[in-house]
């Protein structure tokens, strides 16, 4: 999704170069994924794949349809992406909080040199 997001990034920069790398790495990652991936996932990561070798095909050529099918690939890749949903610990972690704990009897005066000295009350 990065690579993916970034060539489209270069698309409108009019960095095809940059465009093209990205989206023939984007796409070597996914071919290798693709034979381990799950059938589900497999037909979505084919569909990304064919949409990646048009948009490979029609760089620097033909921009506009090289954007096109590069934004088609990204949110198929986008729909096919399974939830992530993050674990939570159920374990409470307690909250340590310090307060202070005044002295009782003690106030404070301030001496010529600006410093604090406590002293006691009577």
């Amino acid at each position: 999704m990065e690579l993916l997001s970034r060539a489209r990034l270069s698309m409108y920069q009019s960095n095809f170069g940059l465009a093209r790398q990205d989206v023939q790495i984007a796409r070597d990652l996914l071919a290798a994924v693709r034979p381990e991936a799950p059938n589900s996932l497999a037909e979505d990561l084919e569909a990304v794949l064919i949409r990646l070798d048009l948009t490979l095909s029609n760089l620097p050529n033909f921009p506009v349809a090289a954007s096109d099918d590069l934004d088609i690939a990204w949110q198929v890749l986008l729909s096919g992406l399974p939830e992530v949903t993050p674990t939570v610990s159920t374990t409470p972690t307690p909250a340590t909080t310090v307060s202070p704990s005044p002295t009782a009897n003690t106030t404070f005066t301030p001496t010529p040199q600006g410093t604090v000295q406590p002293s006691a009350t009577p």
